[in-house]
């Protein structure tokens, strides 16, 4: 049995670049100072940095991205409240819904809420492929029982028990959207 001793932070540091081969020049130092500080500068200056703010603000309505995120910081926008008060600007469908359910969607999901939400999935598929199975995933699956009722997302899985079948839902949906928009 071979034992690694090592006797400073510089020679941790030391050992971790020659162990550790770089993918880029530019990552040795935030490494470093992650290492002997617990943080990073740059990381630390972007978390502060005022556009950054903005885009993340902004991208946390649904329906709008970067391009989106952008142009409205462009703009001059800085605040939600701003952009929902601009007379001037248009929203897609997608962008509405994010601003009026935009408490909704940024709240956290309990277990019981992703319970119920699941079964509403599960029932719907189930009209369409009777031999599906639904699995509920997401962060709530891995936190502990005591934390359920906090957490913050919901995603789902599901399958049918026949190879060959997987399009099966996404055709009906498909014909369904066809023939609402022929009528």
């Amino acid at each position: 049995m071979s034992v690694l001793v090592i006797p400073s932070v510089n020679g941790m540091l030391l050992w971790i670049q020659s162990s550790i081969p770089l993918k880029a020049k530019q990552t040795e130092q935030p490494r470093k100072e992650i290492l002997e500080d617990g943080v990073c500068s740059k990381v630390e200056s972007l978390l502060c940095d005022e556009k950054y703010k903005a885009r993340k603000l902004f991208t946390s309505v649904f329906g709008v991205g970067l391009k989106t995120a952008d142009k409205w910081y462009g703009q001059g926008f800085r605040t939600l409240e701003e952009i929902k008060a601009a007379k001037d600007l248009k929203f897609t469908k997608m962008q509405k819904a994010g601003f009026c359910y935009y408490e909704d969607i940024n709240s956290a999901v309990t277990r019981p809420e992703a319970d119920a939400v699941g079964q509403i999935i599960e029932n719907i598929v189930k009209e369409c492929t009777p031999d599906a199975s639904l699995t509920l995933t997401g962060g709530f699956r891995s936190v502990s029982i005591e934390k359920l009722e906090d957490s913050c997302e919901l995603e789902n899985l599901w399958k049918n028990g026949q190879a060959g079948r997987e399009e099966s839902l996404r055709s009906k949906e498909e014909a369904a959207k066809r023939k609402k928009k022929d009528a």
